[in-house]
């Protein structure tokens, strides 16, 4: 069985946001430090950042960890 996958390109702001999520923890200060030097609203990068993330996590880039673990279940040797 062989897998295929595509190649995703980021560009430098989306490279930002990586770093930010891997190396920082998180995407906290992001906005002001990308929107303020280009002029923008920081507030509206805010939502920009966000909506990245949550097309990474809907793709499977990345892995929601925030989420609650599911109850574990029995295994059938165990019952």
């Amino acid at each position: 069985m062989s897998r295929r996958g595509a190649w995703l390109m980021l560009d430098t702001d989306a490279s930002r946001i990586w770093h930010a999520i891997t190396v920082r923890g998180g995407t906290p200060g992001l906005a002001d430090e990308i929107a303020i030097p280009a002029g923008q609203d920081p507030q509206q990068v805010c939502g920009q950042i966000a909506m990245f993330v949550d097309e990474l996590v809907a793709i499977g880039v990345l892995v929601d960890t925030d989420r609650p673990k599911r109850a574990r279940s029995r295994r059938w040797w165990r019952r």
